[in-house]
């Protein structure tokens, strides 16, 4: 597979998609990278491209030496797009990948390569309301409490009150 990407619509042409778009709620971690790679090993095939945009790959750039086998310095490798090496796949870097998609391509073996597509983040607007409705519950649960409170103690003083009719 050549490493220019024209547009989205020409790659996915050029590919066989293996399974639908996962999602994943957060940035592109080295453990959700490893897991997307397994997608694709769990049927035979080796990962040898990891295909993503230059602000999906600034998650990549914050994981630091550790993770990645290799820096590329070779200006005809980074002219292509290839900025690194993960797991034994080149990290290449196309504008025509959309931002939070992270594509694993697999050798071609047989015809089309095979490919597992990620799409990051889009949990975010679910996370900030998911803290308002929590924030919500709070506020709802802080009232219950208090009234609860109030009628226990209302209660207290009519089961006393009542007590005391009782005996006269």
């Amino acid at each position: 597979m050549d490493y220019t990407v024209e547009s989205w619509e020409k790659f996915l042409g050029q590919v066989k998609v293996e399974k639908e778009t996962k999602t994943a709620y957060q940035s592109l971690s080295y453990g959700i990278l490893t897991d997307l790679f397994a997608d694709l090993e769990t049927l035979d095939c080796k990962v040898c491209k990891v295909f993503m945009s230059a602000k999906t790959y600034v998650a990549v750039r914050k994981w630091g030496r550790d993770q990645l086998e290799k820096i590329e310095t070779d200006a005809e490798r980074l002219k292509k797009g290839i900025l690194a090496e993960v797991l034994g796949a080149e990290i290449v870097v196309q504008a025509a990948i959309p931002d939070s998609t992270v594509v694993a391509v697999s050798d071609n073996i047989s015809g089309k390569p095979s490919v597992v597509i990620l799409t990051l983040g889009q949990g975010t607007p679910y996370t900030e309301r998911l803290v308002k409705l929590m924030g919500r519950v709070s506020e709802i649960e802080k009232v219950c409490r208090q009234e609860c409170s109030e009628i226990q103690l209302e209660l207290g003083d009519l089961i006393a009150e009542a007590e005391k009719g009782a005996t006269q």
